[in-house]
């Protein structure tokens, strides 16, 4: 009678890997498991944030690996800031040409006080005025931006380094339309100059010269 009872017991309890004990795994069920680290969003305006968007633009530490052979787990390594890897500056600009946006030298350029101009964009073949509807389009949000970082409750009236990384991202890509729209310009000012000029920029840009 006893055994009977037991047996019944051990059928009724679930299928733990122990009889009638939570397992391991159970145990642990409801907490929530840690993302990766490489999936961690990365603080805004920083190095390790403009690395971390490179890779996830060539698709993310796997793929991006792949097209510059090295393994997923040393991608992962150089978006970790508490990584001592730093990613190679050869490394850099593979993936740049690869998704097409200098997205780490762009950082580099402007923690230095300087600022990219695109000499051979895809888009410089657009009419003025896209570009200049592009370039109020990226004031809007860099405003937009801002006024929440100025009206929000944990800083009000201040911009904190959080909000300030936030802005300088909306910074760079009013830089990048700033720069299509100089273009447009020169070609108005001088259309003979300004196609001989692109001649030579598309042959540096294919490696010729």
């Amino acid at each position: 009678m006893a055994d009977d009872t037991k047996r019944r017991a051990l059928r009724l309890a679930p299928d733990t890997g122990t009889a009638g004990a939570p397992s391991r795994n159970q145990g642990r069920a409801g907490k929530g498991r840690r993302a990766p680290r490489f999936q961690i969003k990365r603080p805004e305006g920083t190095l390790i944030q403009a690395v971390s968007e490179l890779v996830m633009s060539a698709g993310g530490v796997g793929p991006a690996g792949e097209l510059v052979d090295r393994s997923k787990s040393q991608m992962a390594r150089y978006t970790d800031e508490a990584a001592p890897d730093h990613m190679p500056v050869n490394v850099v600009r593979t993936l740049e040409r690869i998704v097409g946006r200098p997205v780490v030298t762009r950082f580099l350029a402007a923690s230095c006080g300087h600022a990219l101009v695109p000499v051979n964009a895809g888009a410089a073949d657009d009419p003025i005025g896209v570009d200049v509807a592009r370039l109020a389009a990226d004031f809007a949000k860099f405003f937009e931006d801002y006024q929440t970082a100025i009206t929000d409750q944990v800083s009000p009236g201040e911009v904190d380094p959080r909000e300030a990384g936030m802005l300088r991202v909306r910074l760079h890509e009013m830089l990048g339309s700033v720069g299509l729209l100089l273009r447009d310009l020169d070609e108005i000012q001088n259309p003979e100059a300004f196609g001989q000029n692109s001649d030579v920029r598309n042959q540096m840009s294919e490696g010729v010269l």
